[in-house]
């Protein structure tokens, strides 16, 4: 039996045994603290968030670790980070309209997970947001402004990206580690490919750098063992060591 400590609507805590593998948060509940879901079993298959819920803080559930199903109510406007933080079973989520952010960590190591449906609203993909979520094979990148830090390190499955003009910020290492893409194209709004960006994508071929782009830092290329061919413009400068063991072709133009 679970026991749920909640106070003006904030869920502060819930306990149950080890033996529970489904939670259902009463209606009522509109924000989930911190570290509510520290007490119960991380074997929790299921969990139920109410019609009234509108925040989830950040690591509100960082220890359920196996729920697979899980329903987003339209009514939330914030997700905090690492809030579905090393979810192994987790495979689909679809993110309400009205949220402008996917948090740091929110979806972290979530291995099996292999699409995330987002809203239009969304502006910014923080810091490893999806970091080493293997099966991650598509993201619509559809008004987002900035891609962060880590971001997509290591999604192994994610296969194309395609940058709207709308990304202004590429942050340090944000698809490092990506073997599995094939085709990038780069917003012609970003200025900057910072330190290990695309390290390591060996199955990239071709890529074309934006006339926007002034600065290409060390290691943004290094590792792309397939790459064939890199268009740079005229103006940018290429750091030393920027494609170390990459021995694609520079075409400038």
């Amino acid at each position: 039996m679970q026991e749920f400590i909640i106070e003006n609507g904030r869920l502060k805590k819930v306990n149950g045994s080890q033996d529970d593998t489904v939670v259902s948060i009463p209606e009522g509940v509109t924000t989930i603290c911190t570290e509510a879901f520290d007490s119960v079993s991380p074997y929790i298959r299921e969990i139920t968030f109410p019609s009234t819920l509108e925040v989830i803080e950040d690591y509100a559930t960082g220890n359920i670790i196996w729920a697979k199903n899980i329903e987003i109510p339209k009514s939330v406007k914030y997700i905090g980070s690492g809030t579905f933080f090393q979810w192994y079973g987790l495979k689909r989520v679809e993110i309400p309209d009205g949220i402008r952010k996917i948090t740091v960590e929110m979806f972290g190591l979530c291995e099996d997970l292999e699409e995330v449906s987002k809203p239009n609203t969304i502006n910014e993909i923080c810091d490893s947001a999806f970091y080493g979520c293997l099966s991650l094979k598509s993201i619509d990148l559809t008004n987002v402004n900035r891609i962060g830090v880590y971001a997509f390190w290591n999604c192994q499955s994610l296969s194309e990206v395609h940058m709207p003009d709308c990304v202004n910020f590429l942050e340090y290492a944000a698809f490092e580690g990506c073997s599995g893409l094939k085709s990038v194209t780069l917003s012609n709004s970003i200025r900057k490919i910072h330190e290990y960006t695309f390290w390591g994508c060996t199955s990239l071929t071709s890529i074309v750098i934006p006339k926007s782009v002034r600065l290409i830092k060390k290691n943004a290329f290094s590792d792309c063992t397939s790459l064939k061919t890199i268009m740079v413009p005229k103006k940018c400068v290429l750091e030393k060591g920027w494609k170390k063991r990459t021995r694609a072709e520079i075409i400038y133009y």
